[in-house]
């Protein structure tokens, strides 16, 4: 800081220069911040959105007309029919 900028601080206080651009910087900055933080926030709201609709499109297309999830129902039938192999020897 220069002599001439600490004078003009001291007669003008908050209407100096330098207060003045600092102030300008202080806005711009804080624009900036709030732009951000919708920007991220409606993504955020978007992609919460698109899980829900996805999620709602799974549900009725997974389930069987019994009311079952078939990954279970095949896992299981998977299970019972394939029987533990006992009688071989791992080298």
């Amino acid at each position: 800081m220069n002599y001439s900028q600490r004078v003009d601080e001291l007669r003008n206080g908050d209407q100096s220069r330098s207060a003045i651009v600092g102030q300008v910087k202080q806005k711009r900055a804080a624009s900036a911040s709030k732009k951000s933080r919708r920007k991220y926030k409606k993504l955020e709201e978007e992609k919460a959105a698109t899980a829900a609709e996805a999620e709602a499109q799974s549900d009725t297309t997974t389930a069987s007309p019994e009311g079952r999830d078939l990954t279970t129902d095949d896992a299981n039938n998977y299970q019972t029919s394939q029987p533990l192999d006992t009688t071989s020897k791992a080298p």
